[in-house]
């Protein structure tokens, strides 16, 4: 029952890189199968194209709570009787007939354990359909908190580290008397220049492939362009033709004001460029190599984050 936080929610679909749908300059996000009949969650979703999100701010979740702060530590939840096992997968089968291209239904772990491609789309989908059901619910980093009052809450583990829906025994993992979320910890602010609200992610992982990548890289084409005096042009990266950014600060700057051009808000979190058009969701990207060349290629794109982290 960790706090949330990017780092945790990265916890590695390697090799099987997690999420898209189409928005904006990337590849559309592939459908899930139809999930196989039997066992405890039979769902056959009808393929659909990938929804574009709307301008619609997404809710700060675990903040949306009607029944206001637990007021228990977290700390100390023995492990009880389940409350809400069946509330829950409830909401995990719906989301496979809402958004059936963030599951693989073909390639299980036990009955209705599908893969899943978009850990973000995952979390946050379960979450706001627990709160359709009358629950507040969030994510801790590791878990879905869930409580329909102070008095307790119910943790449960709903993915595994394999990447699949968690379901059975083990989903269930803990009872926190008195109830233990959530705990204040704000939005942030407006980011100078972007129309948005601010917003805070609740989980994020890297996706089968990224909706923005190519605007990337089309920015980055375009400040070498603009604004070359950014670059030393006769030092490139050796093999490539990525040239030396000679102030990276000023090189992640000025990617951030010609996305605004495409209508991108932007934000560099120091190490990463954040981008969002929405606050559903936003992508991570590394464009900037530890040696002080540009970065580019598809392993630019690093995660994507539900809701957006900025």
């Amino acid at each position: 029952m960790k706090k949330s936080s990017r780092g945790l929610a990265l916890f590695a679909l390697a090799g099987a890189a997690l999420l898209a749908a189409s928005c904006g300059g990337g590849n559309d996000t592939p459908s899930g199968s139809t999930p196989p009949g039997g066992g405890s969650a039979q769902v056959t979703p009808t393929p659909t194209s990938t929804p574009v999100p709307t301008a619609t701010p997404a809710p700060a979740f675990g903040f949306s709570c009607g029944l206001g702060p637990g007021p228990g530590s977290g700390e100390g939840c023995p492990r009880e009787t389940a409350n809400f096992t069946d509330q829950v997968n409830a909401a995990i089968d719906l989301l496979g007939q809402q958004q059936p291209q963030i599951f693989d239904f073909n390639d299980t772990r036990g009955a209705g354990g599908w893969r899943v491609l978009s850990i973000g789309a995952y979390v946050t989908g379960v979450v706001r359909n627990m709160e359709k059901q009358g629950f507040c619910a969030t994510w801790d980093g590791e878990e879905l908190q869930v409580k329909n009052s102070n008095d307790f809450n119910d943790q449960y583990h709903i993915l595994l580290s394999s990447g699949h829906v968690r379901r059975g025994d083990g989903q269930y993992r803990a009872t926190c008397s008195p109830a233990a979320f959530p705990k204040s910890s704000g939005v942030p602010g407006q980011v100078p220049g972007c129309s948005l609200p601010g917003s805070r992610e609740l989980a994020c992982g890297r996706e089968p492939s990224s909706r923005y990548y190519t605007d990337i890289e089309w920015a980055i084409d375009e400040l070498i362009r603009t604004r070359p005096e950014l670059f030393d042009l006769n030092d490139t990266q050796p093999g490539t033709n990525w040239p030396m950014a000679r102030d990276g600060n000023a090189y992640h700057q000025g990617l951030i004001t010609v996305l605004a051009q495409r209508g991108y808000c932007g934000r560099f979190d120091g190490i990463e460029i954040q981008v969002k058009k929405v606050n559903d969701f936003n992508e991570q990207f590394d464009v900037h190599l530890a040696s002080g060349y540009v970065r580019r290629g598809e392993g630019i794109y690093r995660s994507s984050c539900y809701p957006a982290a900025f």
